[in-house]
């Protein structure tokens, strides 16, 4: 669902309002062209977000070992950083 959408033109013509607006409260916004979406603008730190989860999901035994971790947490097998590394945090 797109939710902040612009014509290029309209984008073009507030651009420093746009990327106010996207650095500063975290939005994305869909830019269209003749109507038809073209791109989407998103703020740096929610794109490297982005590129951070696709590299999880592209790592097979990464997925692997989150997926175990989650059964973990489910069966409540949970251990403090103390049982874990023998030390406070």
């Amino acid at each position: 669902m797109l939710e902040n959408v612009l014509p290029v033109s309209e984008f073009r013509a507030t651009l420093p309002k746009v990327l106010k607006l996207i650095s500063k409260l975290h939005q994305s916004i869909t830019i269209t062209q003749r109507g038809k979406p073209e791109a989407v603008i998103m703020n740096v730190e929610e794109y490297e977000g982005w590129l951070e989860t696709m590299d999880i999901m592209a790592d097979k035994e990464l997925r692997k070992g989150l997926k175990k971790a989650d059964e973990e947490v489910k069966k409540k097998r949970l251990y403090s950083h103390k049982e874990v590394f023998g030390k406070e945090l």
